[in-house]
């Protein structure tokens, strides 16, 4: 079932939560005169705040002199990463908006709590609706409470088959995860979660994949989630051929495709160990396969 991810500016609210991945979020507008809205990508992922949820105040402000302490990540793009002891911020630049930060994003240690402050530029005026999150900070946040909570975030497919159970096709760029979750919603009864990336997280002594928001070129994009079942790394090849695969290389590779804020040592261990348990518990094969619909019975009926 796919679930496309539109355009537009969705409703204007003041307070608003979404979840993803068992992460939740809670966005509260300071002014009376802001308005907060959700992308229509994340709008099917509106979820009420849960009592752990995420709570970020959103504000105005004039950002040109801030002090946030020691830089410890520079992305080489939009945000660096910054540490004064007693939050972690991020700040969020452009040459098109000007010499200042056009978004610093500041939050307690733990993730519990923070603030999104925006410079008053023309699309964030007081009266005018904006999302405060806007990728890639929503993305940062959640990444960064599942280090702390026992989870991961990873460059997969995942397809939920009609019998509920979870499939999990892993790779990099170019691997064939688009592919794969367009074979499978044209040939089969499913639901695929994502065609780009999957949180798996331990829950009740089990594994759990969910779906995110942050789709792939084919944009699927679904925020249900189901017991992870199988487990296969992809790769490109003449015949589709399912091989097992050594738990230590199965671990290597998840991780590589795994988005973790490799900055920070123990949220990188919590990963490897997490991913470590799931090769040992889960199946993992290697998936060899052909891009067309042949691929789809040969993984059903190979199971």
């Amino acid at each position: 079932m796919r679930q496309p991810a539109l355009s537009g500016s969705g409703k204007l609210r003041r307070e608003l939560s979404f979840a993803v991945g068992g992460i939740s979020i809670r966005l509260r507008a300071r002014s009376e005169s802001l308005h907060l809205h959700l992308p229509p990508g994340l709008e099917a992922f509106t979820a009420e705040a849960s009592p752990r949820a995420m709570d970020v105040s959103v504000d105005l402000a004039d950002l040109s002199a801030s002090a946030l302490g020691r830089k410890v990540f520079d992305s080489g793009g939009l945000w660096q990463l910054y540490d004064d002891g007693a939050h972690c911020s991020y700040r969020f630049e452009s040459a098109a908006r000007g010499p200042a930060p056009y978004r610093i994003a500041r939050f307690s240690r733990d993730f519990s709590a923070g603030e999104v402050l925006q410079h008053p530029h023309r699309e964030a005026r007081a009266g005018l609706s904006f999302y405060p999150l806007e990728y890639p900070l929503d993305e940062l946040l959640v990444i960064r409470r599942l280090g702390l909570e026992g989870g991961v975030e990873l460059h997969a497919c995942g397809v939920i088959a009609e019998d509920e159970r979870g499939f999990l096709f892993v790779g990099q760029s170019g691997a064939g995860k688009t592919t794969t979750a367009r074979l499978w919603d044209a040939a089969a009864p499913c639901t695929v979660l994502s065609d780009d990336r999957i949180i798996l997280r331990r829950e009740a002594g089990a594994f759990r994949m969910y779906g995110t928001p942050w789709h792939g070129e084919a944009r699927y994009a679904s925020p249900r989630s189901a017991p992870l079942a199988n487990v296969f790394l992809l790769d490109r090849a003449p015949k589709n051929r399912i091989d097992p695969i050594p738990r230590a290389e199965a671990t290597a590779r998840l991780l590589a495709c795994s988005f973790v804020p490799f900055h920070d040592a123990a949220a990188v261990d919590s990963a490897a160990r997490l991913l470590e348990e799931i090769v040992h518990s889960i199946p993992c094969h290697r998936l060899a396969f052909v891009p067309d619909p042949s691929v789809v019975p040969y993984v059903r009926l190979g199971l």
